[in-house]
């Protein structure tokens, strides 16, 4: 897993975007081909299948949740990034107040 900030990711001088292989955002992921948009409602936990052999990036769009990352829960908000790695279980939990908008990014097989 690597968590990221979309405030942190800044597009290089050239201009590329942040999904290309020069950004950290994109070390060691190949190149993104599914996405998917999921809107949270208060309190509603979003699972999704661990993936052999591919990644995914989860964006939170706006709002906030708690991500279970393998059984280790994590706090994200509003421009977070999260990389998950080949065959980590997660899942999602939208705020009870705020709850996530997220979008779902898959890469490899």
């Amino acid at each position: 897993m690597k968590i990221f900030s979309l405030r942190d990711l800044r597009p290089n001088t050239d201009r590329r975007s942040f999904f290309t292989d020069g950004s950290p955002l994109a070390e060691g992921v190949n190149h993104f081909n599914v996405a998917d948009v999921v809107f949270l409602n208060r309190g509603e936990t979003w699972s999704a299948q661990p993936a052999t052999g591919a990644e995914r990036a989860v964006v939170v769009m706006q709002g906030s949740g708690r991500m279970t990352i393998d059984g280790v829960e994590h706090p994200v908000r509003a421009f977070d990034v999260i990389v998950i790695q080949s065959g980590e279980e997660w899942s999602i939990r939208g705020d009870d107040v705020d709850p996530a908008v997220i979008l779902v990014l898959g890469a490899g097989a």
